[in-house]
């Protein structure tokens, strides 16, 4: 079926929604099985592009610009890896979150009990138990 120019871009935003949203290439190639018009691709393309619903659940691509494969460490204590969970029950002395620290070499794991789980609380953690002196 030929479709009047006048009616293609109507009948691609139907066809695009009726079928859940697909991209270009499938919402072209529904469309070619049943009819025909011009610039069609192109048209296709420009209601994708501009679809609203679409855009707001495409996901969001960007180049990171940090290091693409994981660093190895040659030696222990090179990289540590540190996390905190909480807030947990209330536990001795108050404490109510726990810092993991990981040594990426060894796997070695050392936990420690917070109260607080401030930026100074753990990096005094860090310095005072955790640095070999």
């Amino acid at each position: 079926v030929v479709i009047p120019e006048k009616i293609a871009n109507m009948i691609t935003l139907e066809t695009h929604e009726i079928m859940g949203h697909p991209g270009r290439y499938k919402t072209y190639h529904a469309l070619r099985k049943i009819c025909i018009f011009k610039n069609m691709h192109k048209i296709a393309a420009s209601i994708i592009k501009n679809c609203d619903s679409c855009q707001r659940s495409k996901p969001i691509n960007y180049q990171s610009n940090g290091p693409t494969k994981s660093q190895k460490p040659k030696t222990p204590f090179e990289t540590v890896s540190v996390d905190l969970m909480g807030p947990l029950p209330t536990g001795r002395g108050g404490t109510h979150y726990i810092l993991a620290i990981l040594d990426t070499f060894s796997k070695y794991i050392r936990l420690y009990a917070l109260k607080k789980a401030s930026a100074k609380a753990i990096l005094n953690r860090i310095e005072f138990d955790y640095i070999p002196k």
